[in-house]
């Protein structure tokens, strides 16, 4: 008959083995290369930004206020995305770039394009900022909202799962969403030509329980103000690389071969260290190895900046695990190519 002590210690050695599992990920900083999609015509060599953001309009400010919003704070995020992304442009020492003071807000109120812009007033922008390109600004919006990713049941009581918001009462995981929609058009004025117009969406969630909830709506403004900044950042990466730092997972495994190439990537050698996971990828008859492998590979190919490869072996890590953490990240990589972030 098995006594208390030896429960007990059975009980340790369990919390020992799922300590051990639970240490096989590790969180690190990486760097992180947005590569570009457009190439500006050669000769441009000055950017002019400017604002169309309607905001100040009764209607605008009303949805603000239903949405617990401080009136007016669209308008000062969008010029927050503004400043973030002229930071950045003129960081890459491609362009000189500046801010226009001219304010022709555009006429539709939602997130979507209307009308470009008439090539006099883009002229009339140039001009005042001596620019080749002028880069508008036509729509913004940033939100935060607090949800419960809770256990619903349906009609015949099985159990579902689905988005309880704003702090329904019940089990479930909490999380604060800020979130930032953008509507940026590219005015090429030395070819009179619209070169890209770009409507993204931007996400960062954040993992918090029930009581950090409530503090994270008190200064939901500081996430406004991350996300919008966030947006304009990225934006720029459309037409020249743009590097970040990001939080990510690696995996970890016991085979020294693994351990070599778990090495050569946390000290920055990320297509030796891919070059290695995929022969144990390729070798291996541990399913654990294998998955593990494919994981870091794709987090190699992300930050080399090989997005289709890195989502490719994302989902190669998903399908030979069905690990959760394999299908988040692999939602994560699709996500940027599509130029949402999460």
């Amino acid at each position: 008959m098995v006594n208390k002590s030896q429960i007990n210690v059975i009980a340790l050695l369990i919390g020992v083995l799922f300590l051990n599992q639970s240490c096989r990920t590790k969180l690190i900083n990486v760097q992180i290369v947005s590569n570009p999609k457009i190439a500006l015509a050669p000769e441009v060599k000055k950017i002019a930004l400017v604002n169309l953001v309607k905001t100040n309009n009764i209607g605008n400010k009303l949805g603000e206020v239903l949405a617990g919003e401080i009136p007016g704070n669209d308008s000062r995020l969008a010029a927050e995305s503004l400043n973030s992304l002229e930071i950045t442009i003129a960081s890459s020492k491609k362009y000189a770039v500046s801010q226009s003071a001219i304010k022709i807000p555009q006429k539709n109120n939602n997130l979507s394009f209307g009308e470009p812009i008439s090539w006099t007033k883009i002229d009339s922008f140039a001009k005042s900022e001596n620019a080749d390109v002028v880069i508008a600004l036509e729509y913004f919006n940033a939100s935060f909202a607090v949800n419960i990713n809770q256990t619903l049941l349906n009609g015949n009581n099985n159990p579902t799962y689905g988005i309880a918001p704003n702090l329904l009462p019940g089990l479930g995981r909490v999380y604060g969403e800020s979130r930032a929609e953008t509507g940026f058009r590219i005015y090429d004025n030395l070819h009179k030509t619209i070169v890209f117009q770009n409507n993204a969406s931007f996400f960062q969630s954040h993992s918090i329980n029930y009581f950090d909830a409530v503090k994270m709506v008190m200064v939901k403004n500081d996430h406004l103000y991350d996300i919008s900044r966030y947006a304009g950042q990225q934006f720029a990466g459309n037409f020249f690389p743009v590097r970040f730092i990001a939080n990510r997972k690696i995996t970890k495994y016991k085979s020294s071969k693994f351990k070599m190439a778990y090495r050569l990537a946390i000290v920055g050698q990320w297509q030796s260290a891919a070059d290695i996971f995929e022969q144990i990828l390729i070798e291996s008859t541990s399913t654990r190895a294998k998955w593990r492998s494919a994981y870091n590979m794709a987090l190699c190919y992300e930050v080399l900046g090989d997005l289709p490869k890195a989502y490719k072996m994302a989902q190669e890590a998903y399908a030979i695990s069905g690990k959760r953490k394999a299908l988040d990240y692999a939602n994560l990589i699709n996500g940027r190519i599509q130029n949402v972030w999460r």
